[in-house]
């Protein structure tokens, strides 16, 4: 039997505006999201122009997060993203690019950034140029995987991410879980010479999870699904577990 989620206590390390987006969702199923923002983003203002000039010379795009789906929005909220061949890393990129009036043509297989850039090169032609509108300080690993392939890819920085200095970590204490969503507020919580959380942690795919174990961290479960339903389906199945050990795993 599955372990009931309902009246637990899941801390949330993303903005504090994606956590409010997870809290309403969690409130409706009568779990109890707490608010611990770990990062913060800006739209760098000064990539507007360039950012115009790339959307005019490429073909499609490839959003590796949420927020660079609303960076764009902000830079150039008079883009016809209907009119671009667009992919997304996972569920709930999509959501935000689908929101934004963009059609998704697929998600990234496993759910990462190297995942969604050889989907691409697999599946689209080559002379289809892609933009990568990304992070200042993403990981830049869909470069070297273009070249590699001799592939052509814009990639330009739209937004900052940089973490809080007021994070309360010792929330994690009296929680049931704590749900990491991005390698980026892995690094804001694990600054250097801070403990593991001594909670459950639920990562939302293999990235965060490689961040969260090179920083000594015991990942309890990793979602299957880049989502909030993928996390709390990884939480279920971790607390059932751990409630019914002998119980075979499939």
């Amino acid at each position: 039997m599955s372990v009931d989620l309902k009246h637990k206590r899941i801390l949330l390390t993303r903005t504090s505006r994606d956590n409010g987006s997870w809290m309403e969702a969690l409130a409706r199923r009568g779990i109890v999201g707490i608010d611990l923002p770990c990062i913060q983003t800006t739209t760098l203002q000064e990539a507007a122009l360039e950012l115009a000039n790339n959307l005019r010379a490429c073909d499609g795009l490839l959003f590796t997060s949420a927020r660079a789906v609303r960076a764009l929005r902000q830079l150039c909220p008079d883009t016809d993203l209907s009119k671009h061949l667009c992919a997304c890393v996972g569920i709930t990129t999509a959501s935000a690019l689908e929101e934004a009036g963009g059609q998704v043509e697929f998600t990234a297989p496993e759910g990462t950034a190297q995942s969604l850039g050889q989907a691409w090169i697999d599946r689209i032609a080559p002379d289809v140029l892609p933009l990568w509108p990304r992070a200042f300080d993403a990981r830049a690993e869909l470069v070297p995987l273009f070249e590699e392939h001799s592939r052509q890819l814009l990639s330009l920085p739209i937004y900052r991410t940089s973490p809080r200095t007021d994070i309360d970590r010792e929330l994690t204490s009296s929680e049931d879980a704590v749900f990491f969503a991005s390698p980026s507020a892995v690094d804001a919580f694990m600054a250097p010479g801070q403990a593991p959380p001594n909670t459950p942690v639920i990562s939302i795919g293999p990235s965060t999870t490689q961040a969260l174990e090179e920083r000594g961290v015991t990942v309890a479960a990793q979602a299957n699904e880049r989502s909030l339903e993928g996390m709390l389906e990884a939480l279920e199945g971790y607390l059932t577990t751990l409630s019914n050990p002998d119980r075979p795993s499939f």
